[in-house]
């Protein structure tokens, strides 16, 4: 369970993030979940600092709690904020890698900025909820942007030839 997640200025802040998935179970791992949805002030960051609660392992139909560390662990990965705009970082847990032992984890996380898809790999999604419109690469089925929108974005429509989208909010 991930309790806290800030990330860090290259200029020496860290900024807290607001944590939207505080737990993520073996079987959601498969596919993406949104960790956190922050609102990050303009500039360059290092990466994410995330603490962990608690986690547990299941074998043979046995749950084990494992140790977990005290402070945050720092997850690498450069990227920058500019003013209205969304960065989408994937963040992944390497589970073998972060097994000491069978006893504690001491997490590894491996993060990257996804590069965004050619206009043919790409779909778009608006989220109301969210006041944003997601970028998914046909391909890989996975989130390779995120555009920041108006309040309760409704619907979408794509003029190819310009390549151009509007979307009604």
């Amino acid at each position: 369970a991930a309790r806290q997640v800030s990330a860090r200025r290259q200029d020496g802040p860290r900024v807290p993030v607001r944590v939207e998935l505080s737990e993520v179970a073996a079987p959601q791992h498969v596919r993406q979940r949104l960790l956190a949805s922050p609102s990050l002030p303009p500039g360059n960051y290092d990466g994410l600092d995330v603490l962990l609660t608690r986690a547990s392992v299941e074998t043979d139909g046995a749950r084990s709690e494992l140790l977990t560390p005290a402070e945050a662990t720092f997850v690498a990965a450069r990227f920058r904020i500019e003013r209205r705009q969304a960065v989408v970082l994937n963040v992944e847990l390497d589970l073998e890698a972060s097994l000491d032992g069978g006893f504690s984890l001491e997490p590894v996380f491996h993060a990257h900025v996804p590069p965004r898809p050619a206009a043919g790999l790409l779909t778009l999604v608006s989220e109301s909820r969210n006041h944003r419109i997601r970028i998914l690469d046909k391909s890989s089925g996975t989130v390779a942007g995120v555009i920041p929108t108006g309040r309760n974005p409704s619907g979408l429509a794509l003029d190819p030839r310009r390549p151009r989208a509007y979307v009604r909010s």
